[in-house]
């Protein structure tokens, strides 16, 4: 695993009388060198309510990310898949039925000028399914980060996407509902 990996897992259960859930699941990060990172998780939910409907209850989901960096070359990648069924009741699931690809690519120069320690030229990217295949939501765009000597810090960037929504919404206000006359 290297001297900055890990392997942990957690199960958990909660049960009351009318349902009962059960989550369990492994996370690492394996550095097979000092510049590139392996990471990962694997979880398995099992809710008996959903027996016969869904997998027989059993659920998944997995994440598997990569980073490689360097001083002039950066790239962070992961996929993450989410089973429309997963339920963990003690938290840790804010989405299901996902399958979302991620990516930043980052290239560094040290110019030394004007004071300069560093500037980085990144892009970025997601798109994100749902497990069918179905499209949800996609953004991408470039980024410039300048570091002074000083740490001094700016960043900014520019995103353009898309999402799907699933149905209608009202739009809140907090002034009066705008209305047309007859």
């Amino acid at each position: 695993m290297g001297k900055a990996g890990y392997l942990g897992a957690m199960l958990t259960r909660v049960a009351g009388p009318d349902t009962a859930n059960s989550a369990g699941g492994v996370n690492w990060s394996l550095w097979p060198t000092g510049g590139l990172n392996i990471q990962g998780m694997a979880v398995r939910t099992d809710n008996p309510s959903l027996r016969g409907e869904i997998s027989k209850g059993e659920i998944s989901a997995y994440r598997l990310g990569i980073g490689f960096q360097k001083s002039s070359l950066g790239f962070t990648g992961q996929h993450l898949y989410i089973e429309p069924g997963v339920r963990a009741d003690l938290g840790f699931v804010t989405r299901t039925d996902i399958r979302r690809s991620d990516g930043l690519l980052r290239l560094t120069a040290t110019p030394r000028v004007a004071g300069l320690r560093r500037t980085d030229l990144m892009i970025v990217g997601q798109y994100q399914t749902r497990t069918t295949g179905e499209f949800q939501d996609r953004v991408a765009g470039p980024a410039f980060s300048a570091t002074w000597d000083s740490g001094e810090n700016v960043t900014p960037y520019f995103k353009s996407g898309r999402t799907r929504l699933d149905g209608g919404f009202e739009l809140g206000c907090r002034y009066p509902p705008v209305t047309t006359n007859p």
